[in-house]
């Protein structure tokens, strides 16, 4: 159904619900173990450390230990699951159209500590949320048209992920940069340290976060 990769494991999830943990063992090899979550879920899946987030589309974010694999937690605040999340030790960064924002939950409390409406920043969406990407100090969220054949603008939004989990900051005083990009279709982006990476159709367009 599956899949996701931590710093110290890689974890499957099977049509059945059960979930393997795929670690490395002493003797430069592999073991595995099989756990069965207390639902049947699927989802995307997202892994650090020892926690395991599933993002169930239409329902909610769920947070599991895996060293308790009896128990998981809804996160609050995920009502309806993401369009799209990444982590960010040790936080999760989800975004839904129908949130109209951004949300940020701290893996270690399960407490969701951002919530973030869009229209408290002044920005402006036309399309459903297409992407969002971390190198773990900044956030961007790419926005979509949908489908299409001609070009379009989209609109793309860069924040600092420190300033986000400020809980003494307010909304209007984030700081955040807005960068405009021509697309073609269906577009992928990813993030380093320094700027952000477009692939889109034969295409790859190199942006810095300062100086685009």
């Amino acid at each position: 159904r599956a899949t996701a990769c931590s710093e110290n494991r890689v974890v499957i999830m099977h049509n059945d619900g059960s979930i393997s943990l795929v670690c490395p063992d002493e003797d430069g090899g592999w073991s595995s173990r099989l756990v069965h979550p207390p639902v049947n879920l699927w989802g995307r899946l997202l892994s650090t450390g020892d926690w395991l987030a599933i993002n169930v589309r239409r329902e909610s974010i769920r947070l599991m230990d895996v060293r308790q694999p009896g128990t998981m937690t809804v996160l609050e605040g995920s009502e309806g699951g993401a369009w799209q999340m990444v982590l960010a030790p040790p936080y999760i960064v989800a975004l839904a159209p129908w949130w109209a924002g951004l949300r940020v939950w701290d893996i270690r409390t399960g407490q969701v500590m951002v919530r973030l409406p869009w229209q408290d920043i002044g920005a402006s969406f036309k399309g459903k949320f297409y992407s969002i990407a971390t190198n773990g100090r900044q956030v961007v969220v790419f926005e979509d048209h949908g489908l299409v054949e001609v070009l379009e603008n989209q609109n793309m939004y860069v924040f600092e992920l420190g300033e986000l989990c400020d809980g003494g900051l307010a909304d209007s005083k984030l700081w955040w940069k807005y960068i405009e990009h021509r697309r073609v279709k269906e577009s992928i982006i990813n993030v380093n340290k320094t700027g952000i990476v477009i692939a889109c159709e034969t295409k790859v367009h190199v942006l810095s976060f300062w100086n685009s």
